[in-house]
């Protein structure tokens, strides 16, 4: 399956660990530490991980970031799970922000507007959209606990995430990050990233 994830130039899929004072994602979110425990419970995994995406279209800027972008293409019984990158924001309690939900909640606004033949004032679409970006964002989770509805099939699609065990084999990897002319910038606070359970900060 075809995998994308991205890192700093000098850390390497293929050897060595992960160093989580170098993930930016692991030290500002709020409760990480926490969800990642929970994680690797539900996972049954206590080595090191790496989140990929499974479909990069709803991803910025391909040329500003610094971060080095690693293609790969991973046999699907070596992915551990597919995750729900808006159920894992749920999770920390952080709203993201993406493309397609936006576009969703900018598209309620308009069609009720024009269901109540109001004219399309821009004030109030606004206001619209940020009345249905709160109440998605505030809806109850499934059976009282957003982690019921963390893993997903395999899939590939935007804010989907799939997590693959780090060091990664030599033959995983089909774009050598040396000669990638262009790094991967993420448009949206999403969890591509890696983390490793052992080698956590105090």
């Amino acid at each position: 399956m075809e995998l994308w994830t991205w890192h700093e130039p000098d850390f390497s899929l293929l050897s060595g660990r992960v160093e989580h004072n170098r993930s930016e994602y692991y030290q500002r979110v709020p409760g990480i530490v926490a969800a990642y425990d929970e994680l690797w419970h539900r996972l049954k995994n206590d080595g090191q991980l790496v989140w990929c995406c499974t479909d990069i279209s709803e991803h910025g800027d391909l040329e500003s970031s610094p971060h080095v972008l690693w293609k790969l293409d991973v046999p699907p019984d070596q992915i551990l799970g597919f995750v729900d990158e808006i159920v894992w924001n749920r999770i920390l309690g952080f709203r993201c922000s993406c493309q397609s939900l936006r576009y969703s909640w900018q598209s309620r606004a308009i069609e009720a507007c024009c269901a109540d033949r109001k004219p399309l004032d821009t004030e109030l679409l606004t206001s619209m959209a940020q009345q249905y970006e709160d109440e998605f964002w505030n809806a109850s989770p499934p059976g009282g606990s957003w982690w019921n509805a963390l893993f997903l099939e395999p899939q590939a699609k935007p804010l989907v995430s799939a997590l693959i065990r780090h060091p990664v084999p030599l033959e995983w990897v089909t774009e050598n990050p040396n000669r990638t002319p262009h790094a991967i910038s993420a448009s949206t606070t999403l969890p591509c990233t890696s983390v490793s359970r052992k080698s956590r900060p105090a």
